[in-house]
C-alpha cells in the first residue's frame, strides 16, 4: 500500500472496528481501555503483515486466529515480539472476537514497505482518540495534545540519517556501542543500523554481521508500546531481504538479544546505569530526539526528576527536561565519544541552560552546532531546531557552525531535508571556544570579535536609568486556553483588565471611575520608530493607590467581578500583595508619565520608540526612562538603539525567538551606549544630527509614502552610529 492517505483510513477503520470489539466483549470496559487495547491489536496485525510480506511467516497468517498466529510465534521468536515486557498477550487474545480480528487482520494485507511504516502507524494512532459517534459506537477524531505535552513526534529520516553519519564518522570502533536513550520507535536506531552496515560492504547482507551490529545499538524509553515498535522495526530491518544467509535459529537470537538490547526504562532514573549489560557501562556514540518539556504544564514530572540524584545534581529554575539527557549522556559516553541530538534552538541563551553550558564549555568539545532556523523539521512544530554534536573530553579544535544560506521563503516546502541532504546552499563558518561561549551563552553568529569589541566599549544602558518591564495584568483578555479552563463561560477575547474602545463606552463610567482607566498601547500599536497614535486598547490602571477599597468604583467592580475567578489564582493574590481587582503587576506609574523608550521584546529586528508622553504598555514590552542628569536626547538613544550596528550586537547576545531576536530587560540593561562629550564638538554635532534625523523619522513614521525617505534616513542614521563608535562599515 503506496498511498497514506488509504493507508491511514484503512488503520482508522480497523481501529474502530477492534475497539467497538473490545468493547462487546466486556461492558465495562473504559473508552480510554479499549482505545489502547485496540492499538496495540492494529499494531500487531500490521507487523505480522510485513512478516508475511517478507516471507518470515506463511501466508496462510490470514486464515488462522489470533490464538493460533500468537503460539506461532511464542514458538518461533518468543515473546520479545509479542509484548514489551515479555509477559505475553493474554490481554489482547482475552479482548477480542476472533472473527472481528480476522476480519481486520484481512483488511491489512496490503500493507508492505520499509519496517519503519510500523513507527508511522504508532504515532498515527497516538494522534488520535476514539469518541461515540452517538449510535453505541466509536469513531476516530484527531487529538495532537497527547503528543505535544509527552514531546512525543517523528523525527525524519533526513535527519536520522544525517545525525548518525555525522556521528559514525567520528569514531573510530569498527561497530562503535550506540545508545539512544529516548528511542521512541527508533528511528535513530534503524538508522544506526543501516549506517553500520553501510561501513561493511564487504560482509554486508552476512546474518552474523548483522547480529553483531545490532547487538551493539541500545534504546531505551518509558512508553512500552513505543519499544515494542522500535524492537519490530529492528528485526524486521536485521532479517530483510539483504541477508545472503540466515541460519534457522537466528531469527530467535535475534529477537531474544531486542530483550537486551531494546527496553522499556528511564534513562534518567538513578539506578539506569545499575541495569546496563555489563559489557555497555558506556558507549561510543549517543544520538537522538529527546523530549522537549518545558516547566509549564510539566512541573510534576520536572520535579520528580529534581528529587533523583541527576537532578540534585544539574536541577536549574526554567530548565527543560532535555537538559537532562545530556546530562546523563555525558555519563554514559565513552572518553572520546560522541554525542548528537536535535534540540530547541532557544537553550543557547536561556536562562535555565546555564549548568548545561557550564558542563558543555568545562568537559566537552562541540564539534558541529547545524542552526536549522526555522525551517520546519516535525510535522506540525513551529519554533526553531538546532543540531549539535559534542565530543566527551577537551580539545583545541574550533566549532563548526552551519546555517542556512538563504531564508525559508527560497526553500521550496519549508523543511529542513534541503540542508541536511546537501542540496541547500550553507553558511559554513568556524568558531573558537571563546567566541562560541560569550558572557554565559553560545553565541552562533559568525565571529565579529573586533566589531564587537568596539562596540562594547560602551556604557550598559541600566547604568543611564531605569529599565523596566511592562504590565502584567493577568488577565489582559480572555484567551482560549482560559476560556477552556473555566468551562467557556465568557467568550474568547473579552476585555478583563484591557477593554477595546466599545467595552470602554458599554460600561458608561462615571468621572470618578474614568479616572483611573489608562491609554493602553498593545503589541499592534508598538514599532521601529511607531506609537500608534490611538491606543487600540485601555488599561482599568487598578492598583493599592488608584483603587484601594473595593466599594470605590461600583460600575467597574461589577465588570471585574465576572472574572474574579480568575484573579484569586494570581500569585500576588494568594500573597496578599494585591487585591483581587488589582493589577498584577502595574509597576511604579511614574515609568508610564515619564519620558521614555519603549522596546519591544520580540521583533524581527530590534523595534524601539521614543515618547515624551505618558504611554501605558504591556509586558512583552520594556521601557528605558534615562536618569535626570543624563544629556542625551531620548531621540540620541532611539537612533543607537534602533541602529544596524548595534542590531549586529543584538544578534550575537540576544535570544533567538522565530524570525526574530527577543531582547528581553536583562539584555537590553546591558546594551553598550556610545556617551556623547559635549565639551567637543565632533560629538555634539553627531548627537545633534541624530536628533534631528529621528525627528524626521518620526514624522514619516506609518506613512506608506514615506519608505523610501525613511530607508534613507535610516542609513544616514546608520553611518553617524558607525562613526560615533569607530566602526568604518557594518560587517
Amino acid at each position: 500500500m503506496t498511498d497514506r492517505g488509504q493507508l491511514w483510513t484503512r488503520i482508522d477503520s480497523c481501529w474502530v472496528e477492534m475497539a467497538d470489539a473490545v468493547r462487546r466483549g466486556g461492558s465495562s470496559q473504559s473508552t480510554r481501555k479499549c482505545d489502547v487495547t485496540a492499538s496495540k491489536l492494529v499494531q500487531l496485525a500490521a507487523f505480522l503483515q510485513l512478516c508475511r510480506h517478507k516471507r518470515l511467516l506463511p501466508d496462510d497468517i490470514c486464515t488462522i486466529s489470533l490464538n493460533s498466529a500468537i503460539e506461532l510465534i511464542t514458538n518461533r521468536w518468543g515473546q520479545t515480539l509479542l509484548s514489551p515486557h515479555g509477559d505475553g498477550c493474554d490481554e489482547l487474545l482475552e479482548a477480542i472476537d476472533q472473527r472481528v480480528w480476522q476480519n481486520a487482520f484481512s483488511n491489512l494485507a496490503d500493507i508492505e514497505g520499509p519496517p519503519e511504516i510500523l513507527a508511522h502507524i504508532h504515532l498515527r494512532l497516538l494522534g488520535r482518540r476514539l469518541a461515540d459517534d452517538g449510535q453505541g459506537g466509536f469513531l476516530s477524531i484527531p487529538q495532537r495534545d497527547t503528543r505535544k505535552s509527552g514531546g512525543i513526534f517523528y523525527t525524519p529520516d533526513y535527519v536520522t540519517q544525517y545525525m548518525v553519519e555525522q556521528a559514525i564518522s567520528m569514531t573510530n570502533q569498527e561497530i562503535p556501542s550506540t545508545l539512544d536513550p529516548s528511542c521512541g520507535c527508533g528511528a535513530f536506531l534503524i538508522a544506526a543500523f543501516r549506517g553500520m552496515i553501510a561501513r561493511r560492504v564487504l560482509d554486508a547482507g552476512n546474518i552474523d554481521v548483522n547480529l553483531e551490529i545490532m547487538q551493539s545499538i541500545h534504546g531505551v524509553d518509558i512508553d512500552p508500546q513505543a519499544v515494542l515498535v522500535a524492537r519490530r522495526i529492528l528485526w524486521l530491518e536485521m532479517l530483510s531481504e539483504t541477508c545472503s544467509t540466515v541460519a534457522p535459529d537466528s531469527e530467535r537470537i535475534a529477537a531474544d538479544s531486542l530483550a537486551q538490547t531494546v527496553r522499556v526504562g528511564n534513562t534518567l532514573a538513578d539506578d539506569f546505569q545499575k541495569k546496563l549489560p555489563d559489557s555497555f557501562s558506556t558507549f561510543d556514540i549517543i544520538v537522538g530526539n529527546p523530549p522537549y518539556r518545558r516547566e509549564l504544564g510539566t512541573k510534576s514530572l520536572l520535579d520528580q526528576v529534581a528529587a533523583s540524584d541527576l537532578g540534585r545534581r544539574w536541577r536549574t529554575a526554567r530548565m527543560d527536561l532535555w537538559y537532562y539527557f545530556v546530562h546523563r549522556g555525558l555519563e554514559l559516553l565513552a572518553k572520546g565519544g560522541t554525542l548528537s541530538f536535535i534540540v530547541s534552538g532557544y537553550w543557547t541563551s536561556g536562562h535555565g541552560a546555564e549548568k548545561l553550558l557550564d558542563q558543555l564549555r568545562r568537559e566537552t568539545h562541540i564539534a558541529e552546532i547545524f542552526d536549522l532556523g526555522n525551517r520546519n523539521v516535525f510535522a506540525g512544530v513551529s519554533g526553531r531546531h538546532m543540531i549539535f554534536r559534542i565530543e566527551k573530553g577537551r580539545t583545541d579544535k574550533p566549532t563548526t557552525v552551519k546555517r542556512a544560506a538563504v531564508d525559508q521563503s527560497q526553500n521550496s516546502d519549508g523543511t529542513a531535508r534541503s540542508l541536511l541532504d546537501g542540496t541547500a546552499e550553507l553558511t559554513v563558518y568556524e568558531k573558537t571556544a571563546g567566541q562560541l561561549f560569550r558572557q554565559g551563552r553560545i553565541d552562533v553568529e559568525p565571529p565579529r570579535d573586533e566589531l564587537l569589541e568596539r562596540i562594547s566599549r560602551g556604557t550598559p544602558l541600566g547604568e543611564l536609568g531605569k529599565v523596566r518591564q511592562g504590565i502584567a495584568e493577568n488577565p489582559s483578555t480572555i484567551n482560549r486556553r482560559t476560556n477552556l479552563k473555566f468551562n467557556n463561560r465568557w467568550t474568547i477575547g473579552d476585555g478583563v483588565f484591557a477593554l477595546s474602545e466599545a467595552e470602554l463606552a458599554s460600561l458608561q463610567l462615571p468621572d470618578n471611575e474614568l479616572s483611573i482607566i489608562r491609554p493602553y498601547h498593545d503589541l499592534c500599536d508598538l514599532g521601529r520608530y511607531y506609537l500608534a497614535k490611538t491606543p487600540s486598547r485601555y488599561l482599568i490602571y487598578s492598583t493599592s493607590d488608584t483603587w484601594p477599597e473595593f466599594e470605590m468604583h461600583p460600575v467597574l467592580g461589577r465588570h471585574l467581578k465576572r472574572f474574579r475567578c480568575l484573579m484569586e489564582n494570581r500569585r500576588e493574590t494568594h500573597s496578599g500583595r494585591r487585591a483581587w481587582w488589582q493589577l498584577h503587576w502595574p509597576r511604579d506609574e511614574s515609568l508610564w508619565q515619564s519620558a521614555k523608550i519603549i522596546s519591544v521584546q520580540m521583533a524581527s529586528r530590534p523595534a524601539f520608540v521614543p515618547s515624551h508622553e505618558p504611554v501605558y504598555v504591556p509586558f512583552s514590552a520594556n521601557v528605558f526612562v534615562p536618569d535626570e542628569c543624563v544629556q542625551e536626547h531620548l531621540y540620541y538613544f532611539a537612533a543607537v538603539l534602533n541602529s544596524s550596528l548595534l542590531w549586529q550586537w543584538y544578534r550575537h547576545h540576544a535570544k533567538r525567538r522565530g524570525v526574530g531576536l527577543e531582547i528581553n530587560g536583562r539584555i537590553l540593561s546591558k546594551t553598550p551606549i556610545r556617551r556623547i562629550d559635549f565639551d567637543l564638538a565632533a560629538d555634539r554635532d553627531s548627537h545633534d544630527r541624530l536628533v534631528d534625523l529621528v525627528d524626521q523619522v518620526l514624522d514619516l513614521s506609518g506613512k506608506d509614502e514615506g519608505s523610501e525617505l525613511l530607508e534613507q534616513l535610516d542609513q544616514k542614521i546608520d553611518a553617524i552610529v558607525c562613526n560615533l563608535y569607530g566602526v568604518c562599515e557594518i560587517i
